[in-house]
């Protein structure tokens, strides 16, 4: 059991220090200040004229409309299962690697390296991810 609880400890830490990529978004007035703060010099000004138009028109773009769907489905899913969905990508780009690499012929010891690390990383992401299903606290 000590194990369990010390794997549900490390998730919520891993959980605390991740918060930055899930969290709330940018507060929109914030931004302007950054905004109106940064085209007050003369380059500022050059660059806002000649920017405006695209950051106008970003909020209405396609890409950013799917970019924020994408993002809120993100969001609403529960810290394990998203654990799982990382590990899940870790494993398989490990995979691909280790497949591309190997089918090459023979390597140094630093191809192997990284992505021995990236698949430990991947394999205790799903591990805690498998662990957090029990834990209610989350």
């Amino acid at each position: 059991m000590k194990v369990i609880e010390a794997a549900r400890g490390s998730l919520r830490e891993w959980h605390r220090r991740i918060e930055w990529l899930t969290g709330p978004s940018r507060d929109d007035r914030q931004t302007a200040k950054i905004w109106d703060a940064a085209s007050e010099s003369a380059p500022g000004r050059l660059f806002a004229l000649l920017t405006r138009p695209f950051i106008n028109a970003l909020p209405h773009s396609r890409a950013t409309q799917s970019v924020r769907r994408i993002r809120a489905g993100w969001r609403h899913l529960p810290p394990g299962e998203r654990m799982r969905l990382i590990g899940t990508a870790v494993v398989v780009a490990v995979a691909v690697h280790a497949i591309m690499t190997l089918a090459r012929g023979a390597v140094g010891w630093w191809w192997v390296l990284l992505p021995g690390v990236a698949l430990t990383f991947g394999c205790c992401a799903l591990v805690l991810s498998f662990a957090s299903r029990s834990s209610s606290d989350l």
